[in-house]
């Protein structure tokens, strides 16, 4: 019986303590919930990674506690390390940024305010002489930006 009653005090607490969290959320302004964050490939792929997914699925997570907003635009830029020629990197970093769009319109978000763009080898992260595999600009630079509804 014991057990029972310090389990139900467990979920009685878990439960304000969520909603405590969730209404503190609905307080903060819009702009304090936009989501920023990288999506990082592996050499030679388009396809995000189950980790990248993770990412996305965290940030729609994070976009839900804030229910007073509403996703204003997204912003997503693919980019390539150095390995191979410019024209590969540009189109590489094109089909990667894409992806992470098609994912994001999967879960939710309306291909209308996505601006999607590839920017090859232009803006490393980390910088690199030419023909270097490097894993840090390997990626897409995603923005959510919300809105008051």
């Amino acid at each position: 019986m014991q057990k029972i009653l310090i389990g139900k005090f467990g979920l009685t607490l878990f439960l304000i303590l969520g909603a405590s969290q969730f209404t503190i959320a609905q307080t903060l302004p819009c702009s304090s919930h936009n989501q920023k964050f990288k999506v990082y490939f592996e050499s030679d792929k388009a396809a995000p990674t189950k980790s990248g997914l993770a990412i996305l699925d965290q940030a729609m997570t994070n976009i839900e506690y804030a229910g007073h907003c509403v996703i204003s635009n997204v912003t997503i830029s693919g980019h390539q390390d150095t390995k191979g020629s410019d024209y590969y990197n540009s189109t590489l970093s094109f089909a990667m940024a894409f992806a992470i769009s098609d994912a994001l319109i999967a879960r939710g978000i309306s291909e209308d305010i996505m601006m999607v763009d590839g920017k090859g080898e232009s803006e490393l992260d980390k910088n690199t002489p030419d023909e270097v595999r490097e894993p840090l600009n390997r990626r897409v630079d995603v923005t959510i930006t919300l809105a008051e509804r």
